[in-house]
């Protein structure tokens, strides 16, 4: 077994939780979404060109995960 394969997973931070959110939503993983969220990830922050992980969603039509992200979103 590689060192690698051993060592334990690193914590979910949230920074990590956030930028994670933001490609999560473009592939429409909804369980890993929900995750995320609960690992803390912030709905409402933007990504490096101003766009929510709400606003990704809903221009994909990814309905259940937008519902998802409102009902978190503290706005």
């Amino acid at each position: 077994m590689s060192a690698s394969a051993s060592a334990p997973a690193a914590a979910v931070t949230a920074d990590t939780a956030d930028r994670n959110l933001q490609q999560t939503t473009h592939l429409a993983h909804q369980e890993i979404v929900e995750l995320l969220l609960a690992a803390g990830a912030t709905p409402g922050l933007p990504d490096g060109d101003g766009v929510t992980a709400l606003e990704h969603a809903e221009r994909r039509g990814f309905e259940e995960i937008a519902a998802l992200l409102r009902n978190r979103d503290p706005r």
